[in-house]
């Protein structure tokens, strides 16, 4: 359809079911569907009648326009609810997407426990279903679909996974059983939000002997998902430390940040160290804008003022 106007009246199609107003998902528009015609999709989804572009475009509109404040939010919770048996790699990355988002606003909350309950129980029978073990002739979105399942329910608390993964990492270190490539991210985050000083110095004490720079980065991303914020601490001042590569400080820093446990902790940490920082990585590339968008997680008021107010007196370069 081409608007001429703002505003065109069209017929209702014939028929009781699902009007898909952006099928295929070939405009570049959100779509806001009325309550009515939101829950005529239930079904559809339940059937897997929907093609997966539009199960796609359905969530990912819901949710934008609930974090513009078009639509209430609850639309969008409502709605989800209906993707526990999706089997899309792309649409459950787009769930997990839009669900971290609201995850970032709600931590630290009285509303969070209810939410993370909710949340939990979406990924419950997913991450059931596609287990810890690949099936034969599965193909690479499978692994990457697990991989996503997993991570998210062991995020969002669910015991089952917890459990299994503190088993692999303990396997791991005590037997020398080796753990999945796809599967080490997961298993390592896991516990790490898990666990305690144990974890925390066995984890550490892995990245310093690791040679393997794609595994430095899952070890040094799960030294920042701690929950104690003493060993936060010393993640920080690890990360501009020698026995980190300059590459990969930062994301070190990033990981903590992004920590709901330590992200006024690494805030106060960056504002300290900004001379360093700027020196290292100001110069060119994009090291540092990443670095600075994880601020996007510092929600607070007081905070945004103080964030505005340090780049207002403290230019980042490339950023």
């Amino acid at each position: 359809l081409l608007f001429g106007n703002s505003k065109r009246a069209i017929s209702r199609p014939k028929g009781k079911g699902e009007i898909s107003i952006n099928s295929g998902a070939g405009g570049f528009f959100l779509t806001a569907y009325s309550p009515e015609l939101l829950l005529k999709f239930i079904e559809p989804l339940h059937q897997k009648k929907l093609p997966t572009l539009d199960r796609l475009a359905l969530i990912r509109d819901v949710f934008a326009l609930a974090e513009g404040g078009i639509v209430p939010a609850t639309e969008a919770l409502t709605l989800v609810e209906h993707y526990k048996e999706e089997h899309n790699y792309p649409v459950w990355a787009e769930v997990s997407h839009s669900l971290g988002h609201l995850r970032t606003l709600l931590l630290d909350t009285p509303a969070y426990p209810g939410f993370q309950e909710f949340v939990a129980g979406i990924y419950k029978k997913a991450a059931a279903d596609i287990g810890w073990k690949p099936r034969p002739s599965e193909d690479h979105s499978q692994a990457l679909l697990r991989s996503l399942l997993l991570s998210q329910a062991g995020l969002y608390g669910n015991r089952e996974v917890v459990a299994t993964a503190q088993t692999l990492f303990n396997e791991y270190v005590q037997k020398d059983k080796p753990i999945p490539a796809d599967l080490r991210g997961v298993v390592y985050a896991t516990v790490a939000r898990n666990g305690g000083e144990k974890e925390y110095r066995k984890t550490l004490a892995m990245y310093r002997k690791e040679t393997l720079h794609e595994e430095k980065n899952r070890l040094g991303h799960a030294l920042g998902l701690f929950q104690d914020q003493k060993f936060l601490k010393q993640t920080l001042e690890f990360g501009l430390s020698k026995e980190v590569r300059l590459q990969d400080g930062l994301s070190i820093l990033a990981s903590v940040l992004g920590n709901s446990k330590g992200r006024n902790l690494a805030w106060e940490f960056i504002k300290k160290n900004w001379p360093t920082l700027l020196e290292r990585y100001g110069t060119g590339g994009h090291s540092l804008s990443r670095l600075i968008q994880v601020t996007a997680g510092l929600t607070t008021r007081e905070a945004y003022n103080d964030v505005k107010k340090f780049f207002k007196a403290h230019p980042a370069p490339g950023a």
